[in-house]
């Protein structure tokens, strides 16, 4: 028998198994994962996450909606780099002597665009858990109340893939140095701008999964839809995407399953998002509040100070910025007596003339502001709203003096209190400023009635 039967017969002794092929593509991922192009996200990534980042939490304390939102809006920028590098890495002409290397393998055209757009996604979810990681770990440790929004987190999972196949196949169909700019503009025009601007339907553009989301911890807006059925929504579209794709080269009965199964999630994540008929809706203006919850209270001065639960390291802060704020006229008409401070809680107080109670809540999710100016602008007495002009100049003088308390020295330059004439009054208030706390106190005591009808003028100050 000669060495070629021997041979022959030595092999159809042999189980047959997938073992190799697994193998062989197994080490295909191991090189794309290397030399795929998926390291250069790594730079857009750091660029995107300082963007998104450095003002998207409150200093001093750990709130959970603020965290799960942080981590959220991190995952549109990785969408698109994946569609871009994706694109980039499938079109290369370079990639043509990977292909060559792989040829005498057992590794047919379709498990090499799969290997290809599994690094890129791999690449995608490492970067999404690296900044991940870190911003929940902070919430564990320091968060006093509530907890992250998973779905929130793992909606855009699945849209990552998306990316990435989507990405890879541009780049070998399209080709060449176009093919990242030309796979982002028409991933944007089919899964952005096509299900929010021609369907109508925000929730189903997977670029806007999370719109409905607030960080907020009062008022928060509900789930429209299931998480379930957006995650259906970005797997189904991602197996559609990549079962298409492998149906073109390979006519082989899984490639059909799974475009099938693939559509039956579609559908039916579709079906759900679109079912709930989501809107999104504007935030309700400031409430009228005289009965506001106690939260976490300081109440060891006049003025209570008090906090939603998510906020109470801040407390402390806070109550010690109030009381310096409003020392100087605490317990005088209109000034308030209780403060609450949250976030989605709208804002808004109320006062009783009868009773001389005043309480106000301050929504720090106003993030235009910081808390000591948000304090300084929105702690002015009430009973100033009853003055004959709203930029009362004599208010100006007095609020502006009291305020450096806190270290703020200047207002917003849209803020309504401030008159036309403000630059001529800094001497005024310096003046003020420098009086002792009594002295101050002595002639607030002595006007206040004509300095909340705007019957007192510059001169009248001391």
């Amino acid at each position: 028998m000669n060495t070629f039967a021997i041979e022959q017969r030595r092999n159809a002794d042999l189980p047959r198994t997938s073992a190799p092929l697994i193998r062989g593509w197994l080490a295909l991922l191991s090189l794309d994962l290397k030399r795929g192009g998926g390291f250069w996200m790594v730079p857009g990534a750091v660029v995107f996450a300082w963007l998104n980042l450095r003002n998207a939490l409150t200093p001093g304390v750990a709130i959970w909606s603020e965290i799960t939102n942080a981590i959220a809006n991190m995952a549109i920028p990785l969408i698109l780099l994946a569609v871009g590098v994706g694109a980039y890495a499938g079109g290369r002409e370079r990639r043509r002597a990977v292909g060559e290397l792989a040829t005498t393998g057992a590794v047919v055209a379709w498990k090499r665009y799969l290997s290809l757009t599994a690094s890129i996604f791999a690449w995608t979810i490492a970067l999404y858990a690296i900044i991940a990681l870190p911003l929940l770990t902070y919430g564990t440790i320091r968060a006093t109340w509530g907890g992250p929004e998973l779905g929130v987190l793992l909606v855009p999972v699945p849209i990552m893939a998306l990316a990435a196949a989507f990405g890879v196949l541009t780049g070998r169909v399209v080709g060449g140095k176009t093919a990242p700019i030309i796979a982002i503009a028409a991933f944007m025009l089919a899964f952005f701008l096509f299900p929010a601007g021609v369907l109508d339907t925000p929730l189903l553009s997977v670029i806007s999964l999370n719109v409905w989301y607030e960080p907020v911890v009062e008022n928060a807006p509900e789930r429209p839809v299931g998480a379930w059925a957006q995650a259906a929504w970005g797997i189904g579209l991602t197996g559609l995407l990549l079962g298409t794709s492998i149906r073109m080269e390979s006519r082989s009965r899984i490639a059909a399953f799974v475009a099938v199964v693939s559509a039956v999630l579609t559908i039916g994540g579709a079906y759900q998002v679109m079912g709930a008929d989501y809107r999104p809706v504007t935030m309700s203006g400031p409430r009228n509040l005289m009965d506001i919850p106690r939260g976490t209270c300081d109440e060891s001065a006049e003025i209570v100070v008090c906090t939603h639960p998510a906020y109470e390291r801040m407390l402390p802060d806070l109550a010690s910025d109030v009381r310096a704020y409003l020392a100087p006229i605490g317990g005088l008409e209109g000034v308030v007596d209780r403060v609450y401070v949250s976030s989605g809680n709208g804002g808004g107080g109320g006062w009783s003339q009868e009773t001389g109670h005043a309480v106000t809540a301050l929504d720090l999710s106003m993030q235009r502001l910081s808390a000591k100016e948000l304090i300084a602008e929105q702690l002015w007495p009430l009973s100033f709203m009853m003055a004959n002009e709203r930029a009362n100049p004599v208010q100006y003088v007095v609020m502006t003096a009291l305020v450096r308390n806190i270290g703020v020295e200047e207002w917003p330059e849209w803020f309504h209190r401030i008159p036309a004439n403000a630059e001529t009054l800094e001497d005024a208030v310096d003046r003020f400023a420098a009086l002792a706390p009594d002295d101050q106190r002595a002639w607030l005591d002595a006007n206040w009635d004509d300095l909340m009808y705007g019957r007192v003028t510059v001169e009248d100050l001391p």
